[in-house]
């Protein structure tokens, strides 16, 4: 260092003593703390640095005194000198810059400091130079970036699984909730104030008196996991079935601190077993009625074969004959009976043949308006370019008057009926939401709306259960809903119904296209 530069460093050593400013107080502190300094002249030359400074740029001491920022770090300093003559122009300080890169002698391995750059006055306000202060915040950094990437771990994770995650703070009530809760239920984390009660106040009201003891007993108990299943309120005030496992942690006086875990949306699963159950019911059923219609088949052959016997005698009394006839009428009823319960077990002959679903609809158009009247009002939408499908001709004229006389039935005052046919591409993602039992591929579909009462959902999971029927006794045999049930499983389509109290119904056929 020449002996102007050491002039200048005394000179700003000197005023910065007689005032008490800065770099008095920076002796002090620094003398223990990790921090680089460094003073520079008006002409960004390094007048002193002390060896952290030193060490930043990976230089010795020596290397710095009396030479620009320019020879010592030619790395940043385009990209620093802006900075410092702004400084020297303005008199405004820099403060917590973010300083990072690969500089002289450094290792290659990325290092952060937090500049910050004051100017340094004399008394007369003359700014003698600037001063530098960088603590470095390496660890800082490096601990934010494993946040970061454990943060976005967590989330994707919690993406990939869709369970909605959850961290309670028990002693502030402070929550944090996954960002899937908005996937899942509808729900912003970022417009929703979370809390306990805001939870409590989203389930359903049968459940909360279980769910808020179950989570109050494992709270006041000395375990760790806690795990309760309940009906949670959506967005769209729709209820899912969800399954809440958590774990607690406790402090060193085993008080619950904090619960973290997870709400998984049951809601699909729980349908997908109901379907399954209900299958597996109507397949018993089925065989039940199948093996019971071929045994009292039988017992009817040999009753109408008996009664045509004796009525084939030749001195019977008058009442009798009229006796016999009426057991040979009996006997027919009964083996239309038969015949439905057949069709539900879907053990019949079907003649199967290439039909035109349209071609059905609009040849018993004429007949069903007679059959439901002129009260209601029927609206065929039938489908252009509508494929081919097979089928029994007459069982699936059956299976439209059977659900056309139930609609009726449902609009004792009147009403609309539409009459459906459209073309449909199942593909694979289709078959993750109702239909389920279907195969991707094409199919022709065949709807009968109504805007009738109605159906509850206790009574729409029985409807097509033999002998079932909300019709009052003498009205129905319960057999209709089960005939169609069959043909169409028989006829290897699918059938599906859509219905509330007050809405209506419609019953939608799959049949597969050819």
């Amino acid at each position: 260092m020449t002996d102007q530069h050491i002039a200048a460093a005394a000179a700003l050593r000197r005023e910065l003593a007689q005032r008490g400013d800065v770099l008095a107080l920076l002796d002090i502190v620094l003398a223990s703390a990790p921090v680089a300094f460094a003073l520079l002249d008006p002409a960004l030359r390094y007048v002193h640095v002390n060896e952290r400074f030193a060490a930043v740029n990976g230089l010795p001491v020596e290397a710095h005194l009396g030479r620009p920022i320019a020879e010592v770090v030619p790395e940043i300093a385009a990209a620093v000198a802006p900075l410092l003559w702004r400084i020297l122009e303005t008199g405004e300080p820099m403060v917590n810059v973010d300083v990072n890169g690969p500089f002289i002698g450094r290792p290659a391995e990325a290092r952060h400091w937090l500049a910050s750059a004051y100017p340094v006055r004399g008394q007369d306000g003359t700014i003698l130079g600037i001063a530098i202060l960088c603590p470095e915040i390496t660890a800082q950094r490096r601990a934010e970036a494993a946040l970061r990437a454990n943060e976005e771990r967590f989330r994707l994770a919690a993406r990939a699984t869709r369970d909605v995650i959850f961290d309670w703070n028990v002693t502030t009530d402070e929550h944090f909730w996954g960002d899937t809760i908005t996937e899942a239920f509808g729900y912003d984390p970022q417009q929703v104030e979370m809390t306990t009660a805001w939870w409590m106040e989203r389930i359903h009201p049968d459940d909360v008196a279980r769910v808020s003891a179950s989570l109050r007993n494992a709270l006041d108990g000395d375990g760790t996991a806690w795990s309760v299943e309940y009906r949670f309120r959506r967005s769209d005030d729709t209820y899912a079935t969800v399954l809440d496992r958590g774990y607690l942690l406790r402090d060193e006086q085993g008080h619950a601190v904090r619960l973290v875990g997870s709400m998984i949306d049951l809601t699909e699963q729980k349908e997908l077993e109901a379907q399954l159950r209900q299958s597996q019911k109507m397949d018993a059923l089925g065989q039940l009625a199948g093996a019971v219609a071929h045994d009292f088949n039988n017992l009817l052959t040999a009753i109408k074969m008996h009664a045509a016997l004796a009525l084939e005698e030749p001195e019977l009394p008058g009442a009798a004959i009229g006796d016999l006839q009426e057991i040979q009428k009996a006997a027919d009823r009964s083996a239309t009976l038969t015949q439905q319960l057949l069709a539900f077990s879907r053990k019949q002959h079907l003649d199967l043949q290439v039909i035109d679903v349209n071609a059905i609809v609009s040849g018993l158009e004429p007949l069903l308006r007679r059959l439901i009247g002129a009260e209601i009002d029927v609206r065929p939408r039938l489908g252009t370019g509508l494929g081919h499908v097979r089928a029994d001709a007459g069982q699936l004229e059956q299976v439209l008057m059977n659900l056309v006389v139930n609609a009726r039935d449902a609009m004792p005052s009147g009403g609309t009926l539409t009459l459906t046919t459209a073309n449909l591409e199942l593909a694979e993602w289709d078959l993750k939401r109702p239909p389920t039992g279907l195969l991707p591929g094409p199919y022709v579909t065949l709807s009968v709306t109504d805007t009738g009462c109605g159906m509850s959902a206790e009574v729409r999971a029985r409807i097509f259960e033999p002998f079932f029927t909300t019709k009052p006794a003498g009205k129905g045999t319960g057999l209709g809903l089960p005939t169609v049930y069959g043909i169409v499983q028989q006829s290897g389509g699918h059938l599906t119904v859509e219905s509330a109290p007050g809405v209506g119904s419609t019953f939608t056929i799959y049949l597969p296209r050819v």
